[in-house]
């Protein structure tokens, strides 16, 4: 089996790349924006000559705030350039692995969001990565659309690190108490996609076409989240709960994005580690690397 990341210098690329191993019988081939652009319909016709078996979709737009001004840029990233990518995937019959957001629910149904429940995207960014999402349905049948929810990894900036940075350089912390979410462990997530590529692999006639959750098990909001965080780096720092009211941002975010991961325990066999597990591990990581 063959299989090509597109977008492999973000942190889940750069993931998918370190676990590469773990799986036996598979070819991966990790691409950039040079060789593959999803810009333009023409710089991916690489996947012609490639011919893989399983495309997995990393690039994205993922500055929220700054999608509100950038409209153009975020909607041809996260909608249009999907759009294209569908297309090439159906016209080479490979499989389509697209990683979209907890973002497009802006609502509370009071359980765990199902996979089947209706989009209610608010800001730049959340509409484009519903729209993203229509876009490959509509373009191409083998497709695995998988929504994540608060990533953060070894890559780049994210809410863990942050909250240490600050540490640091604060006694008291202010985060948003009214947000409730599951933090996911870029590695988890890497994980599970080996798994489902895996599955691809051994089931090559099975319909796992659709759209699926992919987050770490439990429900915590921003602020308990911070809380764990210094409790297990930084317990002198003391975080305070404050209401999403008292810190404004350009782009709304999702007040309850608690989503439900039993299509994928179904279907695919996938559990993922509980978040408080994975964030004691990454912070166990973080301090090796650090000394």
């Amino acid at each position: 089996m063959k299989v090509v990341v597109i977008g492999s210098g973000g942190q889940l690329g750069r993931e998918l790349q370190s676990i590469q191993n773990l799986l036996s019988g598979v070819e991966w081939i990790f691409t950039n924006r040079q060789e593959i652009d999803l810009g333009e319909a023409k710089k991916m016709d690489a996947l012609d000559r490639l011919k893989p078996d399983v495309v997995v979709n990393c690039a994205a737009y993922t500055r929220v705030d700054q999608a509100e001004k950038e409209i153009e840029t975020c909607w041809e990233s996260n909608v249009l350039g999907p759009a294209r990518l569908a297309k090439k995937c159906a016209q080479n019959d490979c499989w389509l692995i697209h990683i979209s957001s907890d973002y497009i629910y802006h609502h509370n149904p009071g359980r765990p969001f199902k996979e089947e429940d209706p989009l209610y995207p608010r800001g730049i960014y959340a509409a484009s990565k519903a729209g993203g999402e229509v876009m490959i349905r509509q373009f191409h049948k083998k497709h695995i659309i998988l929504r994540t929810s608060w990533l953060y990894g070894n890559e780049g900036p994210n809410f863990v690190k942050t909250m240490i940075r600050l540490a640091g350089q604060q006694d008291k912390i202010k985060v948003v108490d009214d947000q409730w979410g599951a933090p996911t462990f870029v590695h988890d997530l890497a994980l599970g996609i080996k798994k489902i590529i895996r599955t691809l692999k051994e089931n090559s006639d099975g319909n796992f076409a659709g759209t699926y959750h992919y987050a770490n098990e439990g429900v915590v909001s921003w602020c308990g989240f911070a809380k764990e965080i210094m409790q297990l780096s930084s317990p002198k720092t003391e975080v305070e709960a404050i209401s999403s009211a008292a810190y404004v941002l350009p782009a709304p975010r999702p007040g309850w994005s608690v989503m439900s991961l039993g299509k994928l325990k179904e279907v695919f066999d996938i559990y993922p580690p509980h978040w408080r597990i994975s964030l004691k591990k990454y912070l166990q990581e973080l301090s090796e690397d650090t000394n």
